[in-house]
């Protein structure tokens, strides 16, 4: 590059200055040289005309999502459950009556004295049910005294053994104290199940029948809350077979008890009603109390296993239960999560 000096009134160049010029054209010339060496070497690019450009693009093939191929976080997965066709006298919706008879009970079964809380008695230490009856008894009673403030409900009766059957039936058959349609003969009371318990009124050493009537209506009014139905309702002899009993109380589960007691269902009735819905079709579904919102569905037990295994369709990732009917089928039932307005009932 030319070196400039400044003498105040005009610029000149100096020797070197000549030098570095001459440098710059000579490197200038060989620039303008190379320049055109690779302009002859190089192809002109061919000229895409407008419409292909346009073609690709709509040829272009991207996928939009859409609701239906999105995954649903809401849907429960079902897996395969095995049961034993011995396990269809097991569960709570289990039938036990004048034609479909059961077994004595081996484990499970807890005292309800020690179970129970400061509202309530019971006539004896010995009187006992399955451990989640007692629990839902214990809590109905709670709910009983909240509600009325009494404390004379006593339990009068749980669970029985055939052979404690036997003695009751044997008994009442020779007196005339009872109804014929009263005492189950062994194997085909209630009691028998571990989930049925009657009441009476005791207050001041002096015991009376207990009828539903006046405060006490609310516990047959609410039972349903906890889970227990009244098991033979004087309008149902004909379907139960037994004369009415308001006394006597059965634990079948929430939502059953709900659907009963909403409906004017006994247990017979319901057990009929359940084998319209399957996994494959139309579930009944019921909502609770609270809101909660469960669904159920009948699963006949028909198998070609020689262990007598039954495959039966189940939630796999949430609480579920499986109840034998005693008569052909199971039951299950499980919380979809879903919640509605409870309807208020006073």
């Amino acid at each position: 590059m030319a070196e400039y000096r400044s003498s105040g009134k005009e610029l000149r160049k100096s020797p070197k200055g000549v030098i570095a010029g001459g440098i710059l054209f000579i490197l200038v010339l060989f620039g303008i040289y190379g320049a055109i060496r690779i302009a002859r070497n190089i192809n002109p690019l061919p000229t895409v005309p407008q419409s292909s450009v346009e073609q690709q693009t709509t040829d272009v093939d991207i996928p939009i999502p859409s609701e239906t191929t999105a995954p649903d976080e809401n849907k429960i997965i079902f897996s395969y459950e095995a049961r034993f066709l011995t396990d269809l006298a097991k569960g709570d919706l289990i039938l036990v009556n004048r034609e479909h008879e059961t077994s004595d009970l081996s484990e499970g079964l807890v005292s309800v004295y020690e179970k129970r809380n400061p509202h309530y008695s019971v006539r004896s230490t010995d009187i006992k049910l399955l451990e989640h009856a007692a629990t839902a008894l214990s809590d109905m009673m709670q709910g009983f005294y909240d509600a009325t403030g009494h404390e004379d409900v006593q339990v009068t009766g749980g669970y029985r053994t055939k052979s404690e059957q036997k003695k009751l039936h044997d008994k009442d058959s020779v007196t005339d104290n009872h109804s014929p349609d009263r005492t189950a003969a062994a194997g085909h009371s209630d009691h028998e199940t571990g989930l049925a318990f009657d009441i009476n009124l005791y207050s001041d050493g002096v015991a009376a029948e207990f009828d539903g009537t006046g405060d006490y209506a609310w516990l047959t009014e609410h039972c349903a809350d906890y889970g227990f139905i009244q098991r033979y309702p004087a309008d149902k002899v004909e379907q139960t077979k037994f004369s009415a009993e308001p006394w006597h109380f059965r634990y079948v589960g929430i939502p059953h008890a709900v659907y009963m007691t909403e409906n004017g269902l006994c247990l017979e009735e319901y057990l009929t009603l359940l084998r319209n819905y399957s996994y494959e079709g139309e579930r009944l579904q019921i909502t609770d109390h609270l809101g909660q919102v469960y669904e159920t569905f009948y699963v006949t037990a028909e198998t070609e296993d020689e262990a007598g295994i039954v495959e039966i369709p189940a939630p796999s990732d949430i609480a579920h239960t499986i109840s034998g009917d005693n008569t052909g089928g199971f039951i299950v039932t499980y919380a979809t999560g879903e919640t509605k307005t409870a309807a208020v009932t006073e």
